[in-house]
């Protein structure tokens, strides 16, 4: 096989990773449903779906929900993530086919739907934020409630919030990792496409290997 055709066959590859049709519309559907209860302007999409790196079997969406501008002695990460899930738990509007259950984390609060067995289908993170300063972009940063420190990225993700615990904010950039992967597509087509084959490769030594510590945000 010849360079060539490895490129060729490579690209072929990544193609077949990228979120279907079918989960496309479901996000589209359950973002405009937090569009609808927190308000367009307030909302973007981050991670890697708003990079255009996701691949499918797509399993979450990371939304930022942006409350108004940064002072430091005026917030409470605590108090602002339980009015957030308040107001999620009392007034959000389902859109999809499956049962929608909302929890507290101790950075977010997560929506997750479940079939009729019970089994996990998709979840939305809202994390929420205070517009900070800006990046070398001209685009604004924020900042975020500090994420509980875990080895396991799992059980940091999932952890309920404890009351017990003094939670501070972190300063986050999520408009700069989009930019980025942006400008770097624009100098190197293929670099999106490299990302989806290597986070697949990712997956599968996942799947043989659970205790797996390299994570998709590394790659």
């Amino acid at each position: 096989m010849t360079r060539g055709e490895l490129n060729a066959a490579l690209r072929s590859h990544a193609r077949t990773l990228s979120p279907t049709s079918v989960e496309q519309d479901l996000i589209s559907k359950i973002y405009q449903s937090i569009n609808d209860l927190l308000g367009i302007s307030n909302c973007i999409q981050i991670g890697s779906y708003p990079r255009r790196t996701a691949i499918t079997p797509l399993h979450d969406l990371d939304v930022l929900y942006i409350l108004g501008q940064w002072h430091q002695n005026n917030h409470n990460p605590e108090t602002t993530l339980k009015q957030l899930y308040s107001d999620i738990l009392q007034k959000y509007s389902n859109p999809t086919q499956y049962r929608a259950t909302v929890s507290l984390q101790t950075h977010s609060v997560t929506i997750e739907y479940k079939d009729s067995s019970d089994n996990p289908i998709f979840s939305v993170d809202i994390v929420p934020a205070y517009t900070f300063s800006t990046n070398e972009f001209g685009d604004p940063t924020y900042k975020v409630p500090e994420v509980i420190k875990q080895k396991n990225h799992e059980v940091r993700h999932r952890a309920q919030w404890d009351p017990n615990r003094d939670e501070g904010w972190i300063n986050s950039d999520p408009r700069g990792y989009i930019s980025t992967a942006t400008k770097v597509n624009a100098e190197n087509s293929d670099f999106r496409k490299a990302v989806k084959i290597v986070k697949d490769w990712k997956n599968r030594l996942k799947d043989a290997d659970e205790t797996l510590k390299l994570k998709s945000f590394h790659l």
